[in-house]
């Protein structure tokens, strides 16, 4: 890994093929299943998960993920090789996780850009995918940087 990487957060949807394929890094939000939280995704909370859950009546909610977790994944990135990160996530009006990306970034290891997609869901998936192919054309000579739209 090396160059630019592109971060993103599980709710932008993108199947892991078009991840591995694409080098890119996925932060899990947290579903809370009535006092359990866990990592969105295949390792944690799966649809399958979920669903049992609302059959049981029991409670489900999100919630961002710490700074913490969101750096370690750019430490992540940097221990690989890149040297500039482009976190693309979903919409800061909806949830805090842009906010976890802002904090992280400024004691992120390398030169990190934070875009609010302003979107959710797959729309956020798509401008991931558009910043795989911009992320060579991005300035990130002058540090961290935020990018809203």
């Amino acid at each position: 890994m090396s160059g630019t990487v592109i971060i993103t957060d599980s709710t932008a949807s993108l199947p892991v093929e078009v991840t591995l394929a694409r080098g890119i890094l996925v932060v899990p939000l947290q579903v809370v299943i009535g006092a359990t939280s866990y990592d969105e995704g295949a390792d944690g909370a799966t649809p399958a998960l979920v669903a049992e859950a609302l059959r049981e009546f029991r409670p489900v909610s999100t919630s961002r993920p710490a700074p913490e977790a969101v750096r370690a994944v750019y430490e992540q990135a940097a221990a690989a090789g890149a040297t500039a990160i482009v976190s693309v996530h979903l919409s800061g009006e909806m949830s805090g996780t842009f906010e976890s990306a802002q904090l992280a970034a400024r004691d992120a290891p390398l030169p990190v850009l934070t875009v609010d997609t302003l979107q959710l869901g797959p729309a956020t998936g798509f401008a991931v995918l558009t910043a795989i192919f911009r992320a060579r054309d991005v300035d990130m000579t002058d540090g961290a940087g935020a990018l809203s739209g």
